[in-house]
């Protein structure tokens, strides 16, 4: 089990960097009206705060708010206020340097410390939120400056810079207004943005963000007269500087319930989990957090305890199965070596997000029936640094006192006996032991036994063979087949759901005679009814044409149950779509394929008017008819009736869709309102107008619908809603020319939730014209969920094209 803190969602992660500029942004507009109206209102500010948490469970379901009330800034303004004859007098610079915040500015007198806690915006019994910050004003020229940073909560880090950096624009709506697109900066190698803004509509203000490990830094510069502007090159901007880390000596650290030493810092925070472990090879955890205040780097030591039937007989494979439970989307492993951590093998391993390209450094080790992963969150500079080397290499541990966990020899034993336990917390990890635990080949006899057993948790009986039983593909001998078989046979012939779990097995059973006894079983004794193994039972038929081919026939003489009747005409339908040379094969078994139509459809009619009537066991099969129709064209009374009384009944638009196709295919009488209706709506525009381009009808489709740009809008919509995960808008944003072909770029826009909208770059082409295509095919759509920079959409959407494109006319 991955026991990395990282699992935060991607919308509040964006949320998160616009809380970071709430606090500045309200106090900035406090300093505004202080110095036009002398004056303070009560209303209260509220704004969103994220961060990424320790604890795996449910964190984007929380949406908490911190309000900060103007009294608070308040209090720290009054000192601020000048006479009229101050207001005239040059200030005196000097330079402002932050041991712990790791930087240096240069300000206009000496600057108000604005610092405080904030609750934890994720759990109140939370370590607090801490902001850095502090304030001075130069009256003279009329310019308000702030400077603050802040690192993440103990036991928080960030994942994602370059999500932050993208959702500010957005974060600042109702806030700022933004003068121009947010700049991309770098300061001394660290990643920034510069964003020019008018506050409350009138005070123009810079701002520059820059994320340094798991720390951020904010700096602004506002003007306080409505009718000038600051630079981007103030002086406050350019003195700016990011300073080495203080040194730091860590501390020893060690636990009350453990036996090990390890050098931290003097803030450990500790987690422990025991839910949710029954299928993983630990039984429980124990997270240590603790951050360094010189840099804001987090590191993490998960301690976890091996259940008993880990067996590991080669470390590295081992090692090397768990780095991929730490891997997320998108991450890869761009360095990794063996280690002797205080006497064990172990491996370091660091990974790299593709996207975000923060790196985490892990170091995992064995020692006894331990699992430790220390875990460090850090900046490159403090990846670099011996600090990080000397705490890694710190840990000491003293198990000699310990029972010594043998990790070599089998649990076979142990963990069949405990699926007999009584207690059901035993139970559930012997059975979830099945998820990873190796068999051998020796084990064979002892696991066909445990398939005889009468198991004393009767709810989970089925599911303790069925877990025995997909043991077999990877654990078998020659005898394996035949056992199964008489299983089969014998003890399992009126247990259907057993029944398919063993014939769904035995085609994956690496053995000569596998197919031939699958067959034989089907043909003799097929299971009549599966709630788990529908698809699986008929798999044969799907993974292999030539299998289909020459068993055809058996396969439709399973159109007389109605478990595989579905499966069969998909079967039926793709060999069609497929292989087009097998039409002839599939219409001549027509009339067995077709057989019970009419009492399906009728079954299915009365489940319409029927509420309590089992409707899905229905709908898909009503589909696979209309497939079935679609890919024939069969022109026969029966698709004729079957289409017009689907199209008569169905509310479903896609039902209707289907079997308008299906009509026009087989050039049966069509309803022009309905076929006009459904062109008008991009959920089933494609379908009408490729239904009549088959046929060689493609003038029936108005011209309208046939435009690059109105065929785009269709190709875009039909990709990014593939997954019914449609955005709340996209806008066409230009052309682009690449390899003497024109395609179209697309800002879309998706709602994350929680008040979050995010932009992506999407290419569509290239364009052609529709009437001249020979197959008729939606533009090629790409996108790398590259989030919208609007300053570079062109050079964005020109990477997305690749080198040479699929589409022919």
């Amino acid at each position: 089990m991955n026991q990395n803190p990282r699992s935060i969602s991607k919308t509040r992660l964006l949320l998160f960097f616009a809380a970071l500029l709430s606090v500045s942004i309200v106090l900035s507009q406090e300093y505004s009206n202080l110095n036009a109206n002398s004056k303070i209102g009560t209303e209260t500010k509220d704004f969103n705060g994220l961060v990424t948490n320790e604890d795996n469970e449910n964190l984007s379901d929380q949406n908490n708010h911190i309000a900060l009330n103007n009294s608070f800034f308040y209090e720290f303004l009054k000192p601020i206020e000048t006479s009229e004859s101050s207001k005239n007098k040059a200030p005196k610079w000097k330079k402002f340097k932050s041991e712990l915040g790791a930087f240096s500015v240069n300000l206009p007198g000496d600057p108000k410390d604005m610092s405080r806690d904030t609750p934890n915006p994720l759990n109140e019994d939370g370590d607090p939120y801490h902001i850095n910050m502090y304030s001075a004003s130069d009256e003279k020229n009329d310019v308000f400056y702030l400077v603050r940073y802040n690192d993440m909560p103990n036991g928080y880090y960030l994942s994602d810079r370059q999500a932050g950096f993208a959702s500010i624009q957005e974060g600042l709506t109702g806030k700022a207004v933004l003068l121009s697109d947010p700049k991309e900066i770098t300061l001394s190698g660290t990643e920034g943005i510069e964003l020019e803004m008018l506050m409350q509509g009138d005070y123009h203000a810079i701002m520059k963000i820059f994320i340094r490990g798991n720390r951020f830094y904010v700096l602004m510069a506002q003007k306080i007269n409505k009718t000038e502007k600051i630079s981007a090159n103030d002086g406050f901007f350019k003195s700016f500087k990011l300073e080495e880390y203080a040194e730091i000596e860590p501390t020893t650290y060690q636990p009350n319930d453990a036996d090990f030493k390890v050098s931290l810092f003097d803030n450990v925070k500790v987690t422990k989990d025991t839910v949710g472990y029954e299928s993983s090879r630990l039984k429980q955890s124990t997270n240590y957090f603790s951050v360094n205040p010189t840099s804001g780097g987090l590191y993490h030591i998960n301690r976890g305890e091996l259940q008993e039937y880990v067996q590991i007989k080669d470390l590295k494979e081992f090692y090397d199965e768990h780095i991929e439970l730490y891997k997320e989307w998108n991450d890869s492993i761009i360095s990794q070596r063996e280690v002797n951590i205080d006497g064990k093998q172990g491996k370091v391993f660091a990974l790299e997000n593709k996207y975000s390209k923060m790196v985490e450094l892990h170091q995992m080790w064995i020692d006894n029936d331990q699992l430790y992963v220390m875990t460090g969150y850090l900046s490159e500079e403090e990846r670099k640094n011996s600090l990080s080397d000397l705490i890694f290499d710190s840990f000491k541990n003293d198990s000699s006192k310990n029972p010594q966990f043998d990790r070599f020899s089998s649990k076979s034993d142990l963990l069949l006996r405990d699926l007999q336990s009584t207690d059901s917390l035993q139970f559930k990890r012997a059975l979830g032991s099945f998820e990873y635990y190796k068999f051998e080949p020796t084990d064979l006899p002892k696991l066909y036994q445990s398939l005889k057993e009468t198991y004393q948790d009767t709810l989970y009986a089925n599911a303790i063979k069925e877990i025995i039983i997909s043991v077999f593909p990877t654990t078998h001998d020659a005898k394996t087949i035949e056992n199964l078989k008489s299983l089969y046979t014998t003890t399992f012939k009126d247990d259907q759901e057993i029944k398919s779990a063993i014939i769904s097995t035995i085609p994956n059973i690496d053995e000569e005679n596998a197919l031939d006894v699958y067959k034989q079983l089907l043909t003799e004794s097929p299971p009549l009814s599966s709630e788990n193994y529908y698809w699986e039972i008929l798999s044969p038929f799907r993974d292999s044409i030539q299998f289909t081919v020459d068993n055809f026939k058996l396969l439709t003489s399973l159109m007389e149950y109605d478990l595989y009747r579905y499966s069969i005409l998909n079967i039926a339908t793709d060999l069609i779509k497929k292989h087009p040379d097998r039409k002839s094969l599939v219409l001549d078994e027509k009339d067995s394929l077709l057989k019970h139509a009419k009492k399906d459809l009728n079954l299915y009619l009365n489940t319409l008017n029927d509420s309590l009537a089992d409707q899905y066991k229905y709908s898909g099969l009503m589909y696979a008819y209309l497939s079935f129709f679609n890919d024939t064209a069969l022109n026969t009374v029966l698709s004729d009736e079957f289409t017009n009384k689907i199209i008569e009944v169905e509310e479903s638009q896609w039902y209707v869709t289907h079997a308008l196709t299906s009509r026009i295919r087989s050039q049966q009488l069509t309803d022009k309102s309905i076929v006009n209706r459904l062109l008008d709506s991009l959920n089933h525009r494609f379908d009408i107008m490729k239904a009549f381009h088959d046929i060689g009808k493609f003038e029936e489709v108005q011209d309208k619908y046939k435009e690059a740009e109105a065929f785009a809008e269709l190709s875009i919509h039909s990709y990014l809603s593939e997954d019914d995960y449609e955005p709340e808008s996209s806008l066409i944003m230009g052309e682009i020319s690449k390899n003497n072909e024109i395609y179209y770029a697309y800002k879309v826009k998706y709602d994350e939730g929680e008040e979050a909208l995010t932009s992506y770059i999407v290419t569509v082409g290239p364009i052609k014209d529709v009437s001249r295509m020979d197959e008729l095919q939606l533009y090629e759509v790409h996108t790398d969920w590259e989030q919208l920079d609007i300053a570079k959409w062109e050079s964005q959407a020109e990477k997305l094209i690749p080198a040479n494109s699929t589409n022919e006319d």
